[in-house]
């Protein structure tokens, strides 16, 4: 099962062999640094991205390159779903078998920034389509490849940009079910570990 995941998101092996690492060595506080650690790598990639994109160069960028970058960050959202979804089964297992000391809070924290990054990610890879798999206009900025993003993930779905090729369709609809892991499946779980912690302490 673990080949298939590391063949869909290989940022998840890399993640998951880093986070071993620290495992082994019996250390929850190191593991969870990591875990923040490299969701703030990521998310800042797709920052960079997003304002490297903002002057439009797509016409002289090599196919292979937007090929292997739309890989990468296809393999990062894949990443985001699988480890998130993982989680929140983990959290609701009778037994709680998590390997770092990461709070509910914390947790949440990275579900935030995972789902702007979701929507920065997604952003990138459409804004690097070709223009004819679109309809009746490709985003023409990066800027509207993030708003096309935007309403996608929260189903808004208003019409003005659509995808007209099979590859970004099956894309926004797969983009949809990575925002409802992170909304509805992590932040439920989430919020409700911590409320009934606190019900607990009270």
């Amino acid at each position: 099962m673990n080949s298939i995941l590391y063949f869909l998101s290989p940022t998840f092996y890399i993640a998951h062999r880093l986070k071993n690492t620290k495992s082994r060595r019996g250390d929850k506080t190191a593991r969870s640094r990591l875990i923040k650690r490299l969701n703030w790598v990521y998310f800042l990639i797709s920052i960079f991205f997003i304002f490297l994109l903002l002057a439009d160069f797509r016409n002289i960028i090599p196919i292979y390159f937007i090929l292997i970058w739309q890989c990468f960050f296809l393999s990062r959202c894949n990443e985001i779903c699988i480890a998130f979804m993982k989680d929140a089964l983990d959290k609701t297992a009778q037994e709680d078998t998590s390997l770092s000391d990461l709070s509910y809070q914390d947790r949440l924290k990275l579900s935030f920034r995972s789902y702007f990054e979701i929507i920065f990610n997604f952003a990138i890879i459409y804004f690097l389509f070709p223009s004819d798999y679109w309809k009746p206009k490709p985003p023409s900025t990066i800027i509207e490849s993030v708003y096309f993003s935007g309403v996608t993930i929260v189903t808004l779905g208003y019409g003005d940009i659509t995808p007209n090729h099979w590859i970004p369709q099956l894309l926004s609809v797969y983009e949809v079910f990575c925002g409802f892991v992170l909304i509805i499946v992590c932040f439920a779980v989430y919020v409700g570990k911590t409320q009934n912690r606190n019900a607990t302490n009270a």
